[in-house]
């Protein structure tokens, strides 16, 4: 189901309420799979303590909680 369809039943009070939250993965080159560094609420999230002159790859994953 699309996010504006979901946003219309809680308009028309048949679900309490959606919260999206986004997950935050970096991938780790040794075991090369994505790890989640983050499962914040946010739309803002610092990564700290990466290196000069090195590639890093990440993904975010937005997933609904529909109460």
């Amino acid at each position: 189901m699309h996010i504006l369809a979901l946003d219309h039943l809680v308009r028309k009070k048949q679900l309490q309420s959606i919260n999206i939250i986004p997950n935050i993965y970096m991938y780790n080159s040794s075991s090369k799979t994505y790890e989640c560094i983050s499962e914040t609420s946010s739309t803002f999230y610092e990564v700290l303590n990466l290196k000069y002159a090195t590639g890093y790859k990440f993904r975010i994953r937005a997933y609904i909680n529909i109460d």
